[in-house]
C-alpha cells in the first residue's frame, strides 16, 4: 500500500460522492442523525455530489417519489465523456466476488467516478463497505465510509482546525 494515505483527508477540501442508497429513506436507525447532519453540511456548502451514474437509478420508474424528491436536493456530477476508469474491471471483479451476474457493475462505475472526481464515497451498501480497504488499495486516495464515519471525520478535522483558511 505504498503511496496510499493511511488517514483520511479533511472532507472540507474534497468532493464527496454519495451512493444512491443514501437518498433512500430506509437507512438504518443508527445512521439517521448522520444523514440529517450530512444534509445540513451539504446545505452549508460541503461538496456532496451524487454521481451522474446514479441518475439512472434515481430516475427509474420504480423509484419512489419521496426518494426522487430527496435526491433533487443534491447536485449531480456531469458525464464529461471520459473513458471508463482503467481500474473499472478490477473494482467490478472485487465487488462481484463469486457472483456471476452483473448486479455490481453500477456500483463499480460509481466507485470509479468517485475516485475520478472526489476523495470520498459514502454508502450504506454492506458489500462495498466490507471491501473498503481493498477498494482503497485499488483506487488510491478514495475513502469508502458510512455517513456516520464521514460526520465523525468532519467533526474531528473541525476540532483540530476550526478555521483552516485563516
Amino acid at each position: 500500500m505504498d503511496g496510499v494515505p493511511k488517514r483520511p483527508p479533511d472532507p472540507r477540501f474534497s468532493n464527496i460522492l454519495i451512493d444512491a442508497n443514501i437518498v433512500d429513506e430506509a437507512f438504518p436507525a443508527d445512521e439517521v442523525q448522520a444523514m440529517d447532519r450530512l444534509a445540513e453540511l451539504q446545505s452549508a456548502g460541503l461538496g456532496i455530489l451524487l454521481p451522474y451514474t446514479v441518475k439512472n437509478e434515481i430516475n427509474h420508474p420504480s423509484t419512489p417519489a419521496s426518494v426522487k424528491q430527496l435526491a433533487s436536493s443534491y447536485i449531480f456530477s456531469i458525464d464529461v465523456g471520459n473513458p471508463p476508469s482503467r481500474f473499472y474491471p478490477q473494482v467490478r471483479d472485487l465487488l462481484r466476488g463469486n457472483s456471476i451476474d452483473n448486479r455490481h457493475d453500477a456500483d463499480a462505475r460509481n466507485l470509479c467516478e468517485a475516485h475520478t472526481w472526489g476523495r470520498f464515497f459514502v454508502t450504506l451498501d454492506k458489500r462495498i463497505l466490507k471491501r473498503a480497504e481493498p477498494i482503497r488499495a485499488l483506487l488510491a486516495g478514495l475513502w469508502v465510509l458510512k455517513p456516520s464515519e464521514l460526520v465523525e471525520l468532519y467533526d474531528h478535522h473541525v476540532a483540530i482546525d476550526p478555521h483552516p483558511m485563516d
